[in-house]
């Protein structure tokens, strides 16, 4: 989508990645069929795979979704 399905465009991107030195921290979330998705489940280039890491599912993932978090947040009294 945004290389145009071009391998050889999507490369030279994530090579200038690395030569600014910049990394991926990548967190899972729930898909639409409610699956947990997470970096283990995705197809990296492997020339680029040391460019991604993990956040562990454990470390990260909360039982509400951001849609479910933001409405509690928008009834929630605000502080002034």
């Amino acid at each position: 989508r945004y290389y145009q399905d071009d391998p050889a465009r999507l490369a030279a991107a994530l090579d200038e990645i690395r030569c600014q030195g910049c990394r991926f921290l990548v967190a899972g979330r729930g898909d639409a069929t409610g699956a947990f998705v997470q970096l283990s489940d995705l197809p990296l280039p492997p020339a680029h795979r040391d460019l991604f890491t993990a956040i562990p599912e454990a470390v990260f993932r909360l039982p509400h979704s951001s849609t479910q978090l933001r409405a509690q947040s928008s009834r929630a009294p605000h502080l002034r």
